[in-house]
Parts: structure tokens; C-alpha cells; sequence
């Protein structure tokens, strides 16, 4: 630096120029109000933010810069601790980077959990898993829910049945379960937190087997109804027309009367199924008559002057005869069941025939849910030998 003397007696001096070398010095600031914002556990030193006042120790300006940590990543444990922090000022001409302390915190991390996707389930009459894996400690289930009533349709709505609870991951039974997991976590620097995951495990639809829905039947006789459906239960059979046709609870169906009934095969809801039917329509048809004895032998008689009689007999029902007669005229020979009758016609009801001619009966044997039985029977009665 260049600097001027002059002396008081300037009479008798001169002035003195010169220059002087000088030493300044770089400038320390002063650290005050030094804190640091809260981590936590894992995160390094550096996760945290620092904040405090620099200032000029002889004018007290402050003094711009920026702050770190002097191990920024350095792990800490969870607590309190005081760390070093550097403060490194943006005019480093003048002043010095300086160090100071501060007192941070590190909070326990909270635990972290991932579990299995799928929570919800069709009863299958296999366990169900529910899996979660956290981020620290060893992972326990315990469980509490509700089974689902018969009554409940099972769809995934919340469960009407009896209350359940045990320990485990592993839920069979259809209903709905809150699965709890815990870490177990014991230590500082983590905080043991659980995981409730809703498990639904829907009921079941069954499976119908039921390679008949139609068939007709005579009356009277039986069919033997055998559809199948799966799960738990007993099949219950029902008749929507009894009057028509019965069926027993082993699915025998017997008929009534002629006409049309729908059977129901059906099993009731179940705490893991659902209800389920099907169905089968009978049609009931008249039955069948036979003749168990409706004949004449021989079936060309000689006039005898006293009846004749055919008698017709039914498996079932009543039979009931008539007849149309054409006699012998006296010119015709009467000797031949092929001769052309030339008589008046006559009718009549019954089963007695005397005069000679030709009779054409007609047997028929009714009765109720059958089919009418008739028989045609042609009775000749030929004219006898004078003696």
C-alpha cells in the first residue's frame, strides 16, 4: 500500500512518500441457531435439512454460505444425537468454512408390508392363503370372521353366520375373515406395526347332473327319478301336482292320473353352497286294457233254441257289450257262416243271442286314467236240421 509522511515543521522537512506491505487476515464467522429437521431410521444424515445464522464476528453482518453435515451419510440409530455440521461460506476469499454442532433425532421406521393380491376366493374345500412379507421382523396371523349361514346367498356380502376366530393364515370355509399379520418387531429402531387384509371366501355354486327333463309314463306305473347335484345336503324331491304324480324322498315317482306334474329335485343353501334344483316333466298317459278272456269257441253255433252267450273279461275296468243281428231269411239255407244274412237288422244290449243270423258284438272294457279296450266279435248262429 503506498502512503504519504509529512512532518509538522514542514520548513525545515520534506514530505515522505513510501509504501507499506499489509496482512489481512481471512475472516472465522460465528455459528448460532443451529438446528436440524428430524430423519428417519435408515436414512442417512443427509435425508435431514440444516438451518442457522452465520454472521461477521466484527460487524455481526451475516455471512451467506451453505450448511452440511461433516458425514452426511452417515446411519444413525434411532434417538438423539449430536452430529458435527459444516458451515462453507459462498465468499471464501474473506471468510474461513467453519464447524459446528447440532442435535437431531431419528425416528423408528415404521414397518412395511406387502401381502398376496388375491383375497377373495370360491369354496373348494381347500385352504385359502393369505401371505404377507414385511419389511423387518418375523411375520405371525391370527384371524377373526364370520362363517356364512345357510341362509346367506354367499355372494361376498358381509356374512350372517356364526363369529369365528383363530391363528393362522389358512381359512377354508366360506365367509368373510379380517386376517391380521404382525412383524413382531422388537427393537428401537423399528416400530412393529400389523396388516389386516379382508379375506371373502364366496359360497360354492353346485353342480347339477340331470340327463332327464322330460318323460312320459302309463298309468299306472313308476319312474325312477336319479339326477345328481354336488355338495352337502340331501337331495329333497317335490311334486308341483300330486294329484297327477307323487315322488318319494328316493325320487320314485308314481302316477295318479293321467296329465302333466313337474317334479323338483332340489338341495337347500348351505354354509359353503349354494341352493340348487332341477327339474323333470312327467306326462302321465292313460293305460293300457288287455283282454284276459273275450272269445267264442266255436265262433259258429247251431240254432239250439236256447241262448248263447259270449262273456268278455278285462284286465281292468267294466265291459260293457252291444250288438247289431241280422236273422236268416226263411228262403235262405242258414248253413253257412259266409251265407248272405237277408234279414231286417235288428240291435239289443247283453251277451244272450238265440235266434239264428248273424251277430256283430262289439266288447269294450273302460275304466278311468285308461285307454278304451273294444273287441269286434262276429257270432254266427245257424239254422238247425228239421227232424
Amino acid at each position: 500500500h503506498a502512503y504519504t509522511f509529512t512532518a509538522n515543521d514542514g520548513e525545515h522537512y520534506e514530505v515522505y512518500n513510501g509504501t507499506v506491505s499489509v496482512t489481512l487476515n481471512k475472516t472465522t464467522p460465528t455459528l448460532s441457531g443451529i438446528s436440524a429437521s428430524g430423519i428417519v431410521y435408515e436414512d442417512a444424515l443427509s435425508a435431514s435439512t440444516i438451518s442457522g445464522t452465520a454472521t461477521n464476528s466484527y460487524d455481526s453482518s451475516v455471512v451467506a454460505g451453505t450448511w452440511a453435515f461433516k458425514t452426511p451419510n452417515e446411519v444413525l440409530d434411532a434417538g438423539t444425537h449430536t452430529v458435527t455440521v459444516v458451515f462453507t461460506p459462498t465468499d471464501s476469499t474473506h471468510y474461513n468454512s467453519v464447524e459446528g454442532s447440532v442435535s437431531i433425532t431419528v425416528s423408528p421406521r415404521e414397518v412395511t408390508w406387502t401381502c398376496s393380491a388375491e383375497t377373495t376366493f370360491t369354496y373348494d374345500e381347500k385352504a385359502h392363503v393369505v401371505t404377507c412379507t414385511s419389511s423387518e421382523g418375523t411375520v405371525s396371523y391370527t384371524y377373526a370372521g364370520n362363517e356364512y349361514a345357510a341362509a346367506n346367498t354367499g355372494d361376498g356380502e358381509a356374512a350372517t353366520g356364526t363369529s369365528v376366530s383363530g391363528n393362522g393364515n389358512s381359512i377354508t370355509n366360506a365367509g368373510t375373515y379380517v386376517v391380521t399379520a404382525n412383524s413382531g418387531v422388537s427393537t428401537k429402531n423399528y416400530t412393529n406395526t400389523t396388516k389386516e387384509v379382508t379375506v371373502i371366501v364366496k359360497k360354492a355354486a353346485r353342480v347339477v347332473t340331470n340327463a332327464v327333463t322330460s318323460k312320459e309314463i302309463a298309468y299306472p306305473s313308476t319312474y325312477s327319478w336319479t339326477p345328481a347335484i354336488s355338495g352337502d345336503g340331501t337331495i329333497e324331491f317335490s311334486s308341483a301336482a300330486s294329484a297327477v304324480a307323487t315322488v318319494d324322498q328316493a325320487g320314485l315317482i308314481s302316477s295318479v292320473k293321467v296329465g302333466e306334474a313337474v317334479i323338483t329335485a332340489s338341495k337347500a343353501a348351505s354354509n359353503n353352497y349354494k341352493a340348487a334344483s332341477t327339474t323333470l316333466t312327467v306326462e302321465v298317459k292313460a293305460g293300457t286294457i288287455e283282454w284276459t278272456n273275450c272269445s267264442v269257441a266255436p265262433s259258429a253255433l247251431t240254432y239250439t233254441g236256447e241262448a248263447q252267450t259270449i262273456t268278455c273279461t278285462s284286465s281292468v275296468g267294466t265291459v260293457t257289450l252291444s250288438w247289431n243281428f241280422t236273422p236268416f231269411l226263411a228262403s235262405d239255407a242258414g248253413d253257412s257262416t259266409s251265407s248272405t244274412v237277408r234279414g231286417t237288422v235288428e240291435t239289443g244290449d247283453g251277451n244272450e243271442f238265440v235266434n239264428a243270423g248273424k251277430y256283430a258284438i262289439t266288447a269294450t272294457a273302460r275304466a278311468e286314467h285308461y285307454n278304451d279296450l273294444v273287441a269286434n266279435i262276429t257270432l254266427w248262429i245257424l239254422k238247425a236240421e228239421q227232424s
